[in-house]
């Protein structure tokens, strides 16, 4: 079984609290595409429980072009939070708009029972 991880440090509260609460779907970028369908979602080295791919994209999207609805899908209020999110989770070695990505859509039902 996959494993995604994702940390609260990186994330930033709420886009990690939405996480943890998660009743639908959620956005995250990978370098590589996932090579399962089904994986275990991890925040901060505890298992929030099972989630199922309902969207994977074979091909890349530049970071320059994403939205307001790329960032609500993953959690954060802003584009400005989730341009933060992704420079805390390394790509601010260049302008973002040099940098791509699959967008990754999952849909998991985790809640505050794991908390």
């Amino acid at each position: 079984m996959m494993i995604l991880e994702f940390h609260t440090k990186v994330l930033g509260k709420k886009a990690a609290r939405r996480l943890r609460n998660l009743k639908g779907e959620f956005l995250t970028f990978r370098s590589k595409l996932p090579e399962e369908m089904a994986f275990d979602v991890y925040l901060d080295n505890r298992n929030l429980g099972r989630a199922n791919i309902e969207d994977l994209y074979k091909e890349k999207l530049n970071f320059g072009s994403l939205g307001l609805h790329h960032a609500l899908a993953g959690g954060f209020d802003t584009i400005k939070e989730q341009q933060r999110a992704l420079k805390r989770a390394g790509y601010r070695f260049k302008p973002l708009g040099q940098y791509e990505a699959y967008p990754v859509f999952f849909i998991g039902f985790f809640g505050e029972h794991n908390e």
